[in-house]
Formats: C-alpha cells, sequence, structure tokens
C-alpha cells in the first residue's frame, strides 16, 4: 500500500509541478526542433529564390527575342527605303533629265564646239 501512495504521491507531484512532468508542446517549431524548422525554411527560401531566378531570365529571354524581332522588322524597313532613295537619286541624276530641267527651266543648251575648253 505505501508502495502505491509513492507512486500516487509521483503522480500528483507531477500534475501540480509542471517542471517536473514533460510538457507536449502542440506548435510545430517546437515539434520540429528550431534546427530543423530554420534549414527548412532557408531549403524553402533557396527554392522560391530558384524559382524567381528562372521566371526573371524567362521573362528576360521574351522580352529580348521580342527587341530583336523588333529591330529586324526596322532593319527591313530601313534597307526597303535605302534601296527607294538609292532608285531615286539615279533618276535625279539621269543626263536625260538634267538636259531636259536644264533646256525648260533656265534656258540652256549644248555647248558649242568652240566654247569647249580642256582640261589636261
Amino acid at each position: 500500500m505505501i508502495r502505491n501512495r509513492a507512486t500516487r504521491l509521483g503522480l500528483v507531484d507531477q500534475v501540480f509541478y509542471p517542471e517536473n512532468r514533460r510538457l507536449r508542446s502542440r506548435s510545430p517549431v517546437l515539434q520540429l526542433g528550431k534546427a530543423k524548422f530554420f534549414a527548412l525554411t532557408v531549403v524553402l527560401a533557396a527554392a522560391v529564390g530558384t524559382a524567381l531566378l528562372f521566371v526573371y531570365a524567362d521573362l528576360k529571354y521574351i522580352t529580348l527575342n521580342y527587341q530583336i524581332s523588333q529591330a529586324f522588322t526596322e532593319q527591313k524597313q530601313l534597307y526597303d527605303l535605302n534601296r527607294k532613295l538609292r532608285i531615286e537619286l539615279t533618276n535625279l541624276k539621269s543626263l536625260g533629265r538634267l538636259e531636259k530641267l536644264a533646256a525648260e527651266k533656265y534656258n540652256m543648251s549644248a555647248p558649242e564646239p568652240e566654247q569647249v575648253i580642256y582640261l589636261r
């Protein structure tokens, strides 16, 4: 009976004195342990950071491809404009057009043979 009484006293001590009994925490931080929780947090942060890095790289890739496409379109337009301007320059420099313009607008005519001076 005394033995039974000692057990009862031990149980009473555990009930009334919380430092004598083990408390189970319902918090996941305390159940995992602070070191494990910190490691898990670091791993998750690294995973999120890596995912954000991949998203940023993909976004940068799409943006640069769009800029390259715009540059190629602009280059094609500039080549077409250059071709048209070269054709216009050739037409403006043609001898037939210049002779006609000189005769009509400036009342000029071809020089006589004695008016021609040859340079050496």
